[in-house]
This record gives structure tokens, sequence and C-alpha cells, in this order.
């Protein structure tokens, strides 16, 4: 049972439901503010998940803007929390979904959420985050760019 564990562990996937997206349309979407978290047991740092973030943003031509996530009314969500295991790479869960802080009540929209669940060193852990950032990202560019 213990290695039937470990080997789901090992495993990386991609939840992510197809739903009505029409909640991340925005009236200025060449900006889009951010949140990123990286909890202290992560071989990573909280500056090194805005640095992801914050490269697929500009990759993709929309400005990051990571001070006014409170405000606006979208922004992408992104936290990684980690366990550390004993002689071994740490298992991480990588949240990547967008919100709303206001108006109250705020809201994280787990529906559409890429969430990202593993085990591995540094370089495969941001690799992961990246790859759900841009399916996320890509969501929001359909809905503001190209499903006009």
């Amino acid at each position: 049972m213990k290695y039937i564990l470990l080997l789901t562990m090992l495993l990386t996937f991609d939840v992510s439901a197809q739903s009505d997206l029409s909640f991340l349309k925005k009236d200025n979407p060449d900006e889009l503010a951010y949140w990123a978290w990286a909890s202290p047991e992560c071989p990573i740092s909280r500056e090194d998940v805005k640095a992801i973030v914050t490269g697929v943003l500009i990759r993709s031509r929309i400005k990051p803007a990571e001070s006014s996530w409170v405000r606006d009314p979208i922004y992408l969500n992104v936290s990684v929390l980690c366990a550390k295991v004993e002689g071994n790479n740490p298992v991480f869960n990588a949240s990547i979904n967008f919100g709303r802080a206001t108006p109250y009540p705020s809201v994280i929209f787990d529906s559409i959420g890429h969430q990202q669940l593993g085990i591995g060193d540094v370089s495969f852990i941001k690799a992961t985050i990246k790859n759900g950032v841009e399916k996320a990202v890509t969501d929001y560019i359909k809905v503001n760019f190209i499903d006009k």
C-alpha cells in the first residue's frame, strides 16, 4: 500500500474542468493581477514563484500587476505547498487558479483550477508550476482576446 501511495505521488496530474470562463473577461485585459506564495518547506521561494508567473505573463504580452490583486475584479492565484520527505525530494501541490478578492465574499474559482501534484527536485517543481500557469493564462487569453 505504501508503494502505491508513493507511485501515485510520483505522477503529476492536471485537473481542469472546461466550464463557462466568462468570469475571466476584463475591461483592461492587457494587465493581470496575481498573488504568488510558496510554503517554507518548499525548495523554491515565493520570489521563484513570482518570477515564473511574471515570465509567463510577459511572454504572453500581459502586464503583471502583483500589488493590485486585492482591487482587481480577477487575479491569478498561484500557491505551492510542500511536504518534506526524508531522504527524498519533497511532495508538492501547486494550486493555480483565478480568484476575486472584492467584492466580499472573496472567491477562488477552484472548478477551473490547474492543480499540480507531484514529487520532484527544484527544476521539476518549477517546470510544473510554469506549465500550470501557462494553461491558466491560455484560458485567460482565450476569453479576453480570442473569443470576443
